[in-house]
């Protein structure tokens, strides 16, 4: 009889062990999480028009020098051809709808030294905008996500010079950063 009740005591304890191993798995759960990704075409920025204040006639005394968004500058005296005064221009691509962060550095400088740029934007493109017409900012391109998307972006700018300003050629440039945000 002592092995018959070692056998029926090593049963029962399998079954219960048996048991408690289907409690555990009774007890396991599971859930599912979405994975997704959107795929969108890299941004781009192209200068297509440089900016161009043309010839000044220095004042007698001090002026704003303002070259608007339509290439009209006011504020002084101008000689020569006026196609000769431009806004700069800058064509940005990429995905349709995305929205997209401005930065600028302008710079002039020349005999009398730096003169400090104020600028003025536009933007242009079938359904692109921009959050202001100042420095900076973002942008959302035209169009949807799925097709390309573009806006052209037009700068204008101003200084102020008076009749101590030295005279002869001042250069600078205008770099325009986007970014994708």
């Amino acid at each position: 009889m002592n092995i018959a009740r070692k056998i029926l005591i090593g049963a029962s304890t399998l079954a219960v062990m048996a048991g408690m191993a289907s409690a555990a798995a009774a007890q396991a759960s599971s859930d599912t999480a979405s994975v997704s990704a959107t795929i969108i075409r890299p941004i781009s920025i192209t200068k297509a028009t440089d900016m161009a204040f043309g010839t000044i006639v220095r004042p007698a005394s001090s002026s704003t020098v303002s070259l608007s968004t339509a290439n009209a500058v006011t504020g002084v005296v101008t000689v020569g051809n006026a196609s000769t005064r431009t806004a700069a221009v800058f064509n940005v691509a990429g995905e349709g709808g995305q929205t997209y962060t401005i930065s600028e550095t302008p710079t002039l400088s020349g005999p009398g030294g730096a003169l400090a740029l104020t600028l003025v934007k536009a933007v242009s493109g079938s359904g692109a905008t921009i959050s202001t017409t100042g420095p900076g900012g973002t942008g959302v391109l035209g169009s949807t996500l799925g097709n390309a998307g573009a806006a052209t972006l037009t700068y204008g700018a101003s200084f102020t010079i008076d009749e101590t300003t030295a005279t002869g050629a001042y250069t600078g440039s205008l770099v325009v950063t986007v970014n994708y945000q």
